[in-house]
């Protein structure tokens, strides 16, 4: 299970709140924004065809407010970029070299367990 890192004075964040100030549902679109980076290890790049499918009632203006505010960087051909994305999150690279390390790890100490039973 993929967790998302969510500052815990995200509420406070002036970006967020210009955001809301803009458009009432950009908070929201942005947490399911990441939500779906993350879940789908896109490195922070919502392509644009997918940023409808992140919300029931979806708005451009509330994609717009998250532009405008910073929170979202403007990819070009529709899509968005998570500002910052890879100061808080690593990426899929290294997240697949983590857990190639991780399954040696345990493929080594199996064959070891297995050798001494």
């Amino acid at each position: 299970m993929a967790w998302v890192y969510l500052d815990d004075h995200f509420d406070e964040n002036v970006k967020v709140l210009h955001a809301r100030e803009l458009h009432r549902d950009a908070p929201w679109l942005y947490v399911c924004g990441l939500t779906y980076c993350r879940r789908s290890n896109t490195d922070g790049l919502i392509v644009g065809p997918q940023i409808p499918r992140l919300m029931t009632d979806y708005s451009a203006k509330a994609k717009k407010a998250l532009i405008d505010a910073g929170l979202w960087d403007d990819a070009g051909q529709g899509s968005v970029q998570v500002h910052d994305w890879h100061e808080w999150n690593r990426s899929s690279d290294a997240k697949s070299a983590s857990a190639r390390n991780a399954a040696r790890v345990r493929w080594s100490r199996d064959k070891e367990v297995r050798r001494n039973a």
